[in-house]
């Protein structure tokens, strides 16, 4: 008991004082106390109250209280209620700097053991993944936070585990952390493929990610299959060889289906072997004239659905099109900026760079130089290659997406005879 709170004082100087008494054993214990701790120290369970509807403390559930969220954040409080707790999905993927916005509430895998009563929580929102003690511990890594660490997933074992969950994981959400993930020059591709094995997600990492890298990257991966042999895919064969270590590339696009209780079965992509005994027939590409105004519709629609959907199985056909109108057709920078502003809006989006720096990043991608070859063969095309008609593409789409960022209106004009905006 405090000898000080007998001493004679008036109501405000004692109020005070026990606040500041309050304050001094939440920075003790890190942010969070139980009752029992604040009433020992002489204070009265109605004056804790006071303190709680004033915006001192906070009540955190029933027995327990926190500090002001000034000086204890969520992070802080997250860290000291749940120390064996360790930060997964979206809450570690913020943490690492893979997605740009806030979750609204913290996801944290837990020993599928622990008390569900511990998750009863006025403050913070906690989702618990309940999980087996020894996946638990599996790649786990710190962050700092305050003058204390948090736990969290290493980004190889986490970006397996979106994999492994990408029906529980919002579309838009699930694509900025896998690409953010395949553009990161700090991932380590031999402990990427050892978590896919742990986590039983190999046939997505090939297919989702190891198909984006650079041809030295997915070397490393293949690298690292052979080395393992050990037969942890479900039919993976001992010793693979290079045929058996095919990838079938296929984009990151979440299923729009109720996600399942177990995990879902890879999507593979059904693309045929480039050693085809039988080639498809020749399908002839045939581009229909367009006026200007309709032209400008159907290259805001194209260039819109590219930016959002980032799927290549069925957008080079897409792409000749728009190469097609912008080797054709006059197209008035006022109108494309409008048309294609008014999508974003109508469509609830947000642009960001981001969009535009995955679309550019196709132009190197080993899997759009695939598809793009095998479908001038299928059309009985030789041209244009795909640089020609990715490098005219965004020589078009960059200055206009970027007033579209800055929302400021885009005047210029498209003059097809130059392939460029007359300025």
């Amino acid at each position: 008991m405090d000898s000080v709170l007998d001493m004679p004082m008036g109501r405000d100087e004692k109020k005070a004082y026990q606040l500041e008494r309050i304050l001094a054993l939440f920075e003790k214990k890190g942010g969070v106390c139980k009752t029992g701790e604040l009433t020992g120290l002489g204070i009265d369970y109605r004056r804790i109250q006071t303190f709680v509807d004033e915006g001192k403390i906070v009540k955190v559930k029933s027995g327990y209280f926190a500090g002001p969220p000034e000086l204890y954040p969520e992070e802080a409080l997250v860290s000291a209620l749940f120390p064996d707790g360790v930060l997964t999905m979206e809450s570690a993927l913020f943490y690492h700097g893979y997605i740009n916005e806030r979750p609204g509430v913290w996801k944290i895998a837990i020993n599928k053991n622990t008390s569900k009563s511990r998750f009863n929580l006025t403050y913070p929102t906690i989702v618990p993944y309940y999980t087996k003690p020894e996946v638990l511990t599996l790649g786990v890594a710190k962050t700092p936070v305050g003058n204390g660490f948090m736990k969290l997933y290493e980004k190889e074992r986490l970006i397996c585990d979106v994999l492994k969950y990408m029906d529980k994981v919002d579309k838009a959400v699930f694509r900025e952390a896998v690409f953010s993930f395949i553009n990161d020059s700090t991932k380590d591709i031999e402990k990427l493929m050892r978590y896919a094995d742990e986590r039983r997600v190999r046939d997505k990492v090939m297919n989702m990610i190891v198909a984006w890298l650079t041809d030295a990257e997915a070397e490393v991966a293949k690298a690292a299959i052979r080395n393992r042999g050990d037969g942890s895919r479900d039919s993976e064969p001992e010793n693979p060889t290079d045929s058996e270590l095919e990838i079938k590339r296929t984009v990151p696009v979440v299923q729009e289906s109720e996600p399942e209780p177990q995990e879902p079965s890879p999507q593979l992509s059904e693309e045929p072997s480039l050693q085809e005994e039988n080639p498809a027939p020749v399908e002839p590409y045939v581009f229909e004239p367009l006026t200007d105004t309709e032209a400008t519709e159907v290259l805001s629609e194209k260039l819109y659905n590219m930016l959002n959907s980032l799927s290549l199985n069925t957008q080079v056909e897409d792409f000749l099109t728009v190469y097609n109108i912008l080797c054709n057709n006059n197209i008035y920078g006022r109108a494309i900026y409008q048309s294609m502003s008014d999508r974003f809006k109508n469509e609830g989006k947000t642009p960001d760079a981001k969009r535009f720096e995955f679309f550019a990043s196709q132009k190197d991608s080993r899997m759009m130089t695939d598809k793009w070859e095998k479908t001038l063969k299928k059309k009985g095309l030789d041209s244009p290659n795909l640089d020609e008609c990715m490098g005219l593409i965004l020589r078009f789409l960059e200055p206009v997406y970027e007033s579209i960022l800055k929302d400021e209106i885009f005047l210029s004009d498209w003059m097809p005879e130059l392939k460029r905006f007359l300025d």
